[in-house]
């Protein structure tokens, strides 16, 4: 079974689902801390307001009315920057996930990707350093589906961690897995966020 854009989105909604469990805990965990700080807010503005009471009593609702705003900004500039770092932890799960797949799924999801090209004369093609996928390896299978390739093994610096890179000349074709994972992120973030929250 190939590895391919759908089901890359199942695997990150299933990513999504485990760490909706995670969220759940740490926002709930924010809430109590909010508590706990609500509660030694009004406290504090109680003794506040004992010892203004001769200076009036507009004076003394404005001063609860200020702390308790700057509370809620407080509460909510913390539980965005809580629902962030959940979807990041998604995010980077589910490229950890796919940085790890097995030589076969890869070559399986590399000749999803390139059936596409027609003939691939003069392209060179990078995987990971871990794998034991090269050029020769795609362009047999390939060759099992009627299609035309001879790719060649990239030579130059760049590297990727997942997934592959498909280059002709100065021209790249990014199917990195970081790379494939970051446009899904910038994407679904709303969506993700919707679920997770």
């Amino acid at each position: 079974m190939g590895l391919e854009m759908s089901d890359l989105n199942k695997l990150l909604i299933k990513i999504k689902n485990d760490a909706a469990e995670k969220a759940a805990q740490i926002i709930k965990t924010a809430e109590e801390q909010a508590k706990e700080h609500k509660e030694a807010v009004l406290a504090e503005a109680q003794k506040e307001r004992a010892a203004m009471i001769k200076y009036g009593c507009e004076e003394v609702a404005r001063i609860e009315t200020q702390m308790l705003e700057q509370h809620k900004l407080s509460l909510r500039d913390r539980q965005i920057e809580i629902k962030h770092g959940v979807i990041d932890e998604v995010f980077e799960a589910a490229l950890e996930k796919l940085n790890r797949l097995p030589d076969d799924e890869l070559l399986k999801f590399a000749v999803s990707k390139l059936s596409g090209y027609g003939r691939l004369d003069g392209y060179t093609i990078l995987f990971p350093e871990k794998s034991g996928l090269n050029a020769e390896k795609v362009n047999a299978a390939l060759s099992a589906k009627g299609i035309g390739a001879k790719l060649g093994d990239y030579s130059g610096d760049m590297k990727t961690d997942g997934g592959f890179m498909l280059f002709s000349g100065s021209i790249e074709h990014n199917y990195s897995f970081g790379s494939l994972v970051g446009f899904a992120k910038y994407e679904m973030i709303n969506e993700v966020s919707d679920i997770l929250f």
